[in-house]
């Protein structure tokens, strides 16, 4: 029951924001806009309007003032709402485990020029919310577990958005770590915490110029997102010295006084509290004023500005839809995030002359799946899925359902096949927004991998899943394939990994513990958090006096993912950064070098194998006599490194002294600590690859 009802919710999703064309008018040849004296020229009416959207994704336009309409669109696999000839990428949490900080430049670079492409001016992405818990529904949409990693990749895709001229609206800000009961729930979270976990990767993405930021659904300490003084005023614009605009997520604000005073400069998509009868009742009651209003349309029309989006440069015919260039970089990725998380008996890579049966079985066997909601995009490209692709490369191909294991014929055909794959786990109606997934892997499809394996020595099994999954069926699973959502390039990429073109190189961006109880996090997150249901997702939208709101505490603390497992040292079924390749690296030779206010760690890597390979190093930095309790060990730096067959390269990754700093409630700001730290160089988060003493004084 419950899937058929999320399967027409989604439906209802997609319909809704299919409906964009391409927006082919030309703008003024240089549009010379001075902001204060705009805004001055602006009625009163007109200001009301323009802090409000219209066309479900658009920033109105004043034809009087020659002010043109300036389009959004939903960016997180790719331009999505549009009813175009887009590319369709990877998801974000499957760029986060290529851990490339350059391919994910290439992705934003791609999918910014199809956002002109379509007329549109501004990316409603990256997504850098932290997977607190394995399950939340958007955990596809974002970079995993780790505040650092986070940060890094949101920090590639803006810093390509910024010279292609799009504006990024980082989100969603913040703490918005659950989909279940989205406006409905209150992330209560300690100072410390809420510093030192949840708003790094923001942080990262101010400092690298995003000129967009938009909250979240949630409610923070009592205080909902797209109101919240402490966050908006006194964090990002005081603080962080944010200058651009701040955006609501789509329903998401909640009043009228409080939003105009020190929320979000701009209501989507369309005003609910920021209409002129609710607007002007508050002024007329000097609840707020006008210059409130003025101050919004200044940091709007500020980025309006600086990007240049009513420039000539943004014409839509100069700029291709598809290309060759985003199609490879839509491969690439795909190729560098597909993790080997078990290789029993080294059955891959395959010999493509050696096989000549093949059956395929799963639910996602003949489809590419992706997540769900406001990322999904329906395809005006050919998607070929792994059955396809086999077929094609002119296999004897079986296709079988997931009753298959009940049919005695079925049964012998895959004990004789050449090759059995399993291609199943999550899809978009399983994982999306508005609610969070199960943590189990249907009980059928669990049972046709442990069938298929008894059958069958040589049975891959291919997991599509945006984040952990319950792992207690991996031991009957000799050979296993975590393939993330990869867009439409999954097959060609899944083909390269099994038949040896490429050795996999992709590494977990979160932890896949051995039960769901065994995150911290969990203890304190809803019982029923996979229910669903259409009536509770719809009512109170936007709307705070419908629905009780319900508390999530977030008394973990810092115990979030590795950090929780490496503190606490709990078994994990997968930790970390793992990934198996086809190649062996040894590491050898570090040393540490203080340059000024930076550390270098230097370090070599060697291939130590005959197939050439690319492996990540993680540096993780542990407080060995610090004063205040300190996690385990915490990641503060990570490279990529290529690497010929028997190859060995010198790697220097450098650490600026907020690597060794921890965040005081008592001093509200970054203390470093006198102490003595050990800089690990990791394979992953168990696997200590070196390790060396160093005292920051």
């Amino acid at each position: 029951m419950n899937r058929r009802q999320k399967e027409v919710f989604q439906n209802i999703m997609i319909n809704k924001h299919m409906t964009l064309k391409k927006k082919v008018e030309i703008p003024n040849k240089k549009y010379n806009l001075n902001v204060k004296k705009l805004i001055s020229q602006m009625t009163l009416d007109e200001k009301i309007d323009y802090i409000s959207g219209i066309n479900e994704f658009c920033i109105r336009g004043i034809e009087r003032l020659n002010l043109k309409e300036i389009w959004t669109t939903d960016a997180t696999a790719g331009v999505r709402g549009w009813d175009e000839k887009v590319t369709v990428f990877p998801s974000p949490i499957a760029m986060a485990a290529t851990f490339n900080r350059d391919l994910v430049s290439k992705v934003s670079s791609e999918i910014c020029k199809e956002t002109k492409a379509v007329g549109a001016s501004i990316l409603l992405a990256p997504g850098v919310n932290i997977a607190r818990v394995p399950t939340c529904g958007r955990n596809f949409e974002y970079f995993g577990e780790d505040p650092y990693l986070s940060g890094e990749m949101a920090k590639a895709y803006i810093e390509a958005a910024n010279k292609e001229g799009v504006v990024t609206t980082v989100k969603h800000f913040a703490c918005n770590n659950s989909d279940y009961d989205r406006h409905k729930a209150d992330s209560v979270v300690d100072e410390r915490t809420l510093h030192e976990i949840y708003l790094p990767a923001f942080k990262k993405a101010v400092d690298s110029g995003t000129l967009g930021v938009m909250t979240s659904y949630n409610l923070i300490n009592g205080v909902y997102a797209s109101e919240n003084e402490y966050l908006i005023e006194t964090i990002l614009r005081k603080k962080w010295d944010f200058k651009g605009f701040v955006i609501s997520d789509w329903t998401s604000v909640y009043s009228t006084i409080n939003a105009v005073k020190h929320g979000v400069d701009l209501e989507m998509p369309k005003g609910v509290w920021f209409t002129k009868d609710k607007i002007m009742d508050a002024l007329n009651n000097n609840k707020i004023n006008e210059a409130d209003i003025d101050k919004k349309i200044f940091n709007i029309l500020t980025v309006v500005k600086k990007a240049g989006l009513l420039d000539d440069d943004k014409q839509v015919s100069t700029f291709e839809l598809h290309s060759k260039a985003a199609q490879d970089a839509a491969y690439q990725v795909a190729i560098e995030s597909i993790t080997l998380l078990k290789n029993d008996n080294n059955l891959l890579p395959l010999d493509k002359s050696k096989v000549k049966t093949i059956v395929i079985i799963g639910k996602n066997r003949d489809v590419i799946p992706s997540g769900g909601g406001s990322s999904h995009i329906i395809p005006k490209v050919k998607m070929v899925s792994l059955e396809e692709k086999l077929k094609g490369e002119n296999f004897e191909v079986e296709s079988f359902n997931r009753k298959w294991f009940k049919d005695k014929v079925k049964r012998e055909i895959v004990r004789n096949s050449d090759l059995v794959i399993i291609k199943t786990g999550f899809d978009n109606v399983d994982e999306s927004e508005a609610y969070d997934r199960d943590y189990e892997i249907e009980k059928k499809e669990v049972q046709s991998i442990i069938e298929a394996n008894k059958l069958n020595s040589k049975t891959i099994t291919i997991i599509n899943s945006g984040g952990a999954f319950n792992p207690n069926w991996v031991d009957k699973a000799q050979t296993l394939l975590l393939s993330y959502y990869l867009g439409e390039k999954e097959s060609d990429a899944l083909f390269d990994i099994i038949f040896n073109k490429v050795s996999p190189c992709g590494k977990l961006p979160f932890t896949i513990a051995k039960k769901f109880e065994d995150y911290e996090s969990t203890k304190y997150y809803y019982q029923d958090y996979n229910k669903f249901s259409v009536k509770r997702i719809r009512k109170g939208q936007g709307n705070p006096n419908i629905r009780k709101i319900k508390k999530i505490e977030y008394k973990e603390g810092l115990l979030v993912g590795y950090r929780d497992f490496r503190t606490n040292n709990k078994e994990v079924a997968f930790d970390f950064g793992f990934g198996l390749s086809y190649a062996t690296f040894k590491y050898s030779n570090l040393d540490l070098i203080k340059d000024g206010d930076k550390i270098l760690v230097n370090f070599s890597i060697e291939n130590t194998s005959k197939v050439d390979a690319k492996e990540t190093a993680f540096i993780f930095v542990h407080a060995i006599d610090s004063r205040v309790f300190r996690v385990e060990e915490e990641l503060k730096g990570f490279e990529k490194v290529e690497l010929n067959a028997n190859g060995k390269k010198s790697v220097t990754i450098k650490l600026n002294l907020d690597a060794f700093k921890y965040y005081s409630e008592e001093k509200h700001d970054w203390v470093l600590e006198n102490c003595n730290f050990e800089i690990r160089v990791n394979s992953s988060a168990n696997k200590i690859e070196l390790r060396e003493r160093l005292l920051i004084e």
